[in-house]
């Protein structure tokens, strides 16, 4: 039998036998079965364990890769229906549709979990949508990953209109689900509800989009002259990390996007409120990942400049790379072009 890495060991199959041993022998509050070949059965057999262990206190379980499928995602429903758990992992366990909308029926009525991985599950947009339903009826859950689910623009519409009836969870993981332009609505979303740490790396996001993300992404005083087309704008907190690496985003979006973060950077933590008397602190500004956005010399070359901008006050640009520089650049008054 292999050991685990908190100590015990791990059965090559489990029998009821064997998941009360794995259970029993469990050193801390994490017992972590990646890749063990559970399946459904084992995991009937561990929801046992756990109930006659409740001495262990295991909260957290890590169920990585192992063959759950629709079945097994029924008997992880049974099992956190009799175990308290606050962190559980079953990514990459091809649950599929069928077994999305199980774990939806899990979301919805569980109140223990804090932390949830569903990552590269198969679910489409059916699944998140299912997912995203269950989503205002959860008061517990903080943080959910849904990665690599092929949710498509679609699935994050649903998502970003369930997150508008939901101020529980404040970290969300959606990276690699292609959802192109729909990625302002998710932005909107996940700041008017308070999600401090959004991940939506590798999602095919244009520059166009990204210029739009950073419109809302920027502090605005709220304004009387919205319209119904265009929003009110709110000085609502933009998440403390923001992941768009590895995008389609061009150098406009990754300028305007740069912009906006500083000039987060130059509110106050404790003025937010008061646009009046705001003073700079940088520590304020968001921690915003744009790498493996735009490809070539000019796309490397805007990003040092990004970079040195918040350190050189004057700054000579070649009239090649000033052509792609949002006009507020141009009107800065410390650079010369």
């Amino acid at each position: 039998a292999a050991m685990a890495a908190k100590g015990g060991f791990v059965p090559t199959k489990f029998t009821p036998d064997a998941a009360e041993a794995v259970v029993r022998l469990c050193e801390g509050p994490c017992l972590d079965l990646h890749s063990r070949s559970v399946g459904p059965s084992g995991v009937h057999a561990l929801a046992q364990a756990l109930v006659d262990h409740k001495e262990k206190k295991i909260t957290e379980l890590n169920l990585y890769l192992n063959r759950l499928e629709v079945e097994g995602a029924r008997e992880v429903k049974e099992m956190l229906d009799r175990v308290a758990l606050r962190a559980l992992n079953v990514r990459n366990n091809s649950l599929g549709v069928s077994g999305a909308k199980v774990m939806a029926q899990c979301i919805a009525t569980n109140n223990s979990l804090v932390e949830l991985n569903l990552d590269a599950n198969g679910m489409s947009f059916e699944g998140i949508k299912a997912i995203a339903a269950a989503l205002p009826r959860n008061g517990s859950l903080r943080s959910l990953s849904l990665a690599y689910n092929r949710a498509g623009p679609k699935g994050a519409q649903a998502l970003a209109r369930a997150l508008k009836e939901n101020k529980i969870l404040t970290q969300l993981d959606f990276e690699g689900n292609n959802i192109k332009n729909a990625s302002v609505d998710l932005l909107l979303a996940c700041m008017e509800s308070g999600i401090s740490v959004l991940n939506l790396a590798c999602n095919g996001i244009p520059d166009k989009a990204a210029v739009a993300m950073a419109k809302f992404f920027a502090p605005h005083h709220p304004s009387s002259s919205s319209t119904p087309s265009s929003p009110p704008h709110t000085i609502a907190r933009p998440p403390r990390e923001l992941n768009l690496r590895s995008n389609n985003i061009g150098v406009r979006g990754l300028t305007a996007l740069a912009l906006a973060t500083e000039a987060w950077g130059a509110m106050s933590k404790h003025k937010e409120d008061d646009v009046n008397n705001r003073s700079p602190d940088k520590r304020f500004a968001p921690k915003l990942d744009l790498v493996y956005n735009t490809k070539g010399k000019e796309g490397n070359r805007i990003l040092v400049i990004l970079e040195l901008l918040r350190y050189i006050p004057l700054l000579v640009l070649s009239e090649t790379v000033a052509d792609y520089i949002p006009e507020r650049i141009y009107e800065n008054k410390s650079l010369f072009i």
